[in-house]
């Protein structure tokens, strides 16, 4: 079974953490890791240095669940730039396989889902244009070791972009099984 990490990421509000749980409920032998998560620390300063410690603990995780049997790691955020994925790439081991997945939605769309959600404080209205300013669309990346993909989620159910994602994935021969009927 090849050693897989499918690294998802998109704008606020591209419904990253949505499809990463999507994907996760549909796969067997894999691990979900959110970078948020991995990053929330006190006190929070947003920078680089913040950036590369979330990439360089998911990669330590990554590397323990594969080691423990879960080969495919499931990554929602973290790689928004090119400098980053290559990062994140020289910090797996040779021979994994890389799918980035870049999730793009409609401004309106994005802006929508942010405030609705209410998550944090990011969510308010007036940080929502600084967020996409942080985070632009970073145009097609080279994926060291892997291949990149866009799905556009502005008028796609989560359960819908993992579909997508995981026709992709069987393509590249990563899937571990058939996704399990929906009840």
């Amino acid at each position: 079974m090849p050693e897989a990490v499918i690294l998802i990421n998109g704008q606020a509000g591209s419904g990253k953490t949505a499809c990463a749980r999507a994907l996760f409920e549909r796969l067997s032998a894999c691990a979900l890791l959110d970078v948020d998560a991995l990053t929330t620390v006190e006190p929070f300063v947003w920078g680089e240095e913040l950036s590369l410690l979330g990439l360089r603990n998911a990669a330590a995780l990554a590397r323990n669940f594969q080691a423990a049997g879960f080969p495919q790691v499931i990554l929602a955020g973290g790689a928004f730039r090119q400098d980053l994925v290559n990062a994140f790439a020289a910090m797996v081991p040779a021979g994994t396989r890389l799918l980035y997945i870049w999730l793009q939605a409609e401004r309106s769309v994005r802006h929508a889902r942010c405030l609705r959600r209410a998550r944090d404080g990011a969510d308010a209205a007036e940080f929502l244009d600084w967020r996409d300013r942080l985070m632009p669309y970073p145009g097609p990346l080279d994926v060291p070791g892997g291949r990149y993909l866009e799905v556009d989620t502005s008028v796609r159910s989560p359960e819908q972009v993992a579909g997508a994602v995981l026709a992709q994935l069987t393509e590249e021969g990563l899937v571990l099984k058939e996704p399990t009927p929906r009840d």
